[in-house]
């Protein structure tokens, strides 16, 4: 879903500060299990059948079917400073901490942050990462009875239920036909709010109210998708044929195991919310905003968040909105759909249909309309000096920026032909997708979100940075991300970066192999590649 980019093609004096998190990170959803092939599931014994002290429990590597007992210990650890590594290894946090995502600590929130937080703009599902010394500093363990995740495709429509054992959520998302329980997997049934019908119709369904029933999404010029308020992420499962990338969102909410779900069935998604910052992703980097029952009230505070989907949105592009204020006439709805109208045309937003319970607007390219109504004080037009600046941890603005006249090539050749100096937008402008992350922090998935990671000079970026930034605090999110048997390639390093990785490995539980490879430039240089072990907690 992500592709590898040229690096020439990028300044990397720029952003020290903020790293492109899919720039070093392949969401390679493509390895795993067949269903029915469970030679590789951890071998788990309780703890309580054990006679040992928690922080005496052995770890057991399971790809060598328990024949090694590793020395790290199980216990509850924090970060600290300076930070110190056991003889034993890096210690493995208890079996409560299998899903633990350190910046959506719903815990830290409650105990440290609720009453700062402003709980009207849903503040509270944002990040909010914690300081190192209540930040874990210990390996995530797998849930009981975790296996290898099923391949894709058939991964879009099955999932092993242990890795992702939460039944509430299939209980709320199974009455509306998205997650069903079948022997030992969830199953994905696929029906897509606007239509009654099965997936095939979703690009067809929708491309024909955006071409007048004479395309679907392609033909309308559709490359990349925002969805905003995932779910399940079934709507992104079906656009991936299509050769659509799809960045899917949600909050870790009410439904807190949505993303999960997505990211178990091998597709690209994150912990986000619209709610005081902008999302982590440049201006102008999408044909289509998706919102079906995304529970965002884009009605509210001046219409702030819907002027980040306007920053968000490419001119031509397509915001689908699938709720109840676009189809029903009672509570509040038509105040609702009012309060929409005057925002979207004080943006200049063209609405071309609305039908079957959807309503779609087109952003349009011109900038006439936009500066005519910025005289008549009806909508405030962004600094453009504020334009290019990373979207990270960054507050919402309520004004909107003016449209981009740029245009781009034709997806293939925006793939292989299509360079700029900015960073993460050119990811986006060549038709692939990305997110701001700066790795001094953990990232907002969760764990053993991917099969893959690519690391290019990533640690080098951050050498000088201490608070957070260690060799050690970035290895261990990489490893809390990355499945079991998963791989992680470095390279653009020094080889004293290289040295001291290698000798951490074994403490972190990896498999390393070191290689001269040529380089862009016919170089030589060192890669070192790094695999999970697959160990359970005996």
């Amino acid at each position: 879903m992500v592709g590898l980019m040229n690096i020439r093609a990028f300044d990397w004096q720029t952003g020290q500060f903020i790293m492109i998190a899919l720039l070093v990170m392949i969401a390679s959803f493509y390895s795993g299990t067949l269903v029915g092939n469970n030679t590789s599931s951890p071998l788990y014994v309780p703890l309580s059948q054990q006679g040992v002290q928690q922080n005496q429990t052995p770890i057991s590597n399971r790809s060598e079917l328990a024949s090694d007992v590793f020395t790290n210990k199980v216990s509850l650890t924090y970060g600290t400073v300076p930070l110190e590594i056991p003889e034993t290894g890096i210690n493995v946090c208890p079996l409560t901490n299998n899903e633990y995502i350190p910046c959506h600590d719903v815990s830290y929130i409650k105990q440290e942050l609720l009453s700062k937080l402003d709980l009207s703009r849903k503040e509270e599902l944002e990040r909010h990462c914690p300081p190192l010394n209540r930040r874990l500093f210990c390996l995530v363990p797998l849930p009981l009875d975790y296996k290898l995740p099923i391949r894709w495709p058939t991964s879009r429509d099955y999932v092993w239920r242990s890795n992702v054992n939460h039944t509430h959520l299939a209980e709320v998302k199974g009455g509306q036909n998205w997650v069903h329980e079948k022997d030992r997997l969830w199953w994905f049934l696929v029906v897509v709010l606007i239509s009654s019908t099965v997936h095939p119709s979703i690009s067809r369904g929708l491309g024909n109210m955006t071409t007048k029933e004479s395309g679907d999404l392609v033909s309308a010029g559709v490359f990349q998708v925002l969805d905003v308020g995932c779910g399940v992420a079934s709507f992104s499962a079906y656009l991936l044929p299509l050769n659509i990338e799809t960045m899917s969102f949600a909050p870790k909410d009410g439904h807190e195991n949505q993303i999960q779900f997505a990211l178990e069935r091998g597709i690209g998604a994150m912990i986000s919310s619209l709610s005081t910052k902008q999302l982590p992703y440049p201006s102008n980097s999408f044909e289509m905003i998706y919102c079906s029952r995304c529970r965002v009230d884009w009605h509210e505070n001046d219409g702030i968040l819907i002027k980040e989907a306007d920053r968000l949105l490419r001119s031509n592009g397509y915001f689908v909105y699938s709720a109840p204020p676009a189809y029903r006439k009672d509570k509040d709805f038509p105040q609702i759909w009012d309060t929409l109208m005057n925002l979207t045309s004080a943006m200049c937003w063209k609405l071309i249909a609305r039908q079957v319970q959807t309503a779609i607007w087109i952003k349009p390219e011109n900038n006439s309309c936009l500066r005519q109504n910025a005289q008549q004080k009806l909508i405030d037009i962004c600094d453009s000096k504020d334009k290019y600046k990373p979207s990270w941890q960054t507050p919402l603005r309520n004004c909107v920026e003016e449209h981009s006249s740029q245009k781009l090539p034709p997806k293939p050749q925006r793939l292989y032909k299509y360079y700029t100096d900015n960073t993460l937008s050119a990811i986006y402008d060549r038709g692939l997708i990305g997110s701001f992350h700066d790795w001094c922090e953990p990232f907002s998935t969760y764990p053993r979100t991917y099969d893959l990671l690519h690391a290019n000079r990533l640690f080098s970026q951050y050498k000088n940075r201490e608070q957070g930034c260690l060799l050690e605090d970035i290895m261990l999110e990489m490893d809390r991300i990355l499945r079991p048997q998963g791989h992680i390639i470095i390279r653009g390093e020094d080889e004293s970066i290289i040295t001291k990785i290698k000798e951490l490995a074994p403490k972190f539980l990896w498999d390393t192999e070191l290689h001269l490879l040529e380089d862009d430039n016919k170089k030589m240089e060192q890669v070192l590649f790094c695999r999970k072990k697959f160990w359970a907690i005996l």
